[in-house]
């Protein structure tokens, strides 16, 4: 059992008239993650992990309609705790894009990132993350499905992909005057790395998004 709490907002940032620079940090505290000692054993620790910056540039409607496309760079950075499974105590960097489209009550989209070695002592990385998501809206309920697919281009035969399968179900509130959605999410892993490859079977996941105006209005160039 191991419980984690991400912090990921995503932020917008006008560019030019039809086009914004998305932000999108990843920090994540891993709680009480379990990892092997010498003598066979578990011990337990509660630590931040690496950060995960990723960058895209996004047109508009007036340049896209319903369609939702954005490309950039993506970083990982070794700010997490030397444990094991902490941290990979290595810089990376790779590409990452988004298409998705965005109907009157429904909205889909896959988020892939890819990230390679660019530095640091830990071990050799080659490995993806990639989103997909189907969401669909009856009044201020949604019903769907959102998860987290990762390939480990490094892991040997048969342990390389953790691929999650699973409902997600959420509602738009209000706390005083802020929109905030609820979400959520029970996933299964048909596809996943051996026990010995610390592949995790279920995943049970609670998400609260506060919806804020956009702070920044004046266009980066």
């Amino acid at each position: 059992m191991q419980g984690n709490l991400q912090f990921q907002p995503l932020i917008p940032l006008p560019f030019s008239d039809h086009w914004h620079l998305v932000v999108r940090p990843v920090a994540t505290l891993f709680n009480s993650a379990p990892y092997p000692n010498p003598n066979g054993t578990d011990n337990r620790v509660t630590r931040f992990g690496d950060t995960v910056f990723a960058f895209g540039l996004v047109p508009d409607r007036t340049l896209v309609g319903h369609w939702l496309l954005g490309a950039g760079p993506t970083f990982i950075f070794p700010t997490g705790h030397s444990y094991p499974l902490l941290s990979q105590n290595k810089w990376q960097f790779g590409p990452t894009f988004a298409v998705g489209y965005n109907a009157k009550r429904w909205l889909a989209y896959v988020f892939p990132q890819q990230w390679f070695p660019i530095g640091g002592n830990g071990r050799k990385t080659n490995q993806m993350l990639w989103e997909y998501s189907f969401i669909y809206t009856v009044g201020k309920w949604t019903v769907g499905t959102k998860a987290d697919s990762f390939v480990n281009w490094q892991a040997s035969a048969g342990n390389k992909l953790a691929f999650p399968v699973g409902p997600k179900i959420g509602r738009l509130m209000h706390v005083g005057i802020m929109p905030v959605k609820v979400d959520l999410a029970f996933l299964y892993y048909p596809v996943r790395p051996s026990p010995a490859q610390f592949g995790q079977k279920w995943d049970l996941q609670l998400e609260v998004t506060p919806i804020i105006p956009t702070l920044i209005k004046k266009k980066l160039l």
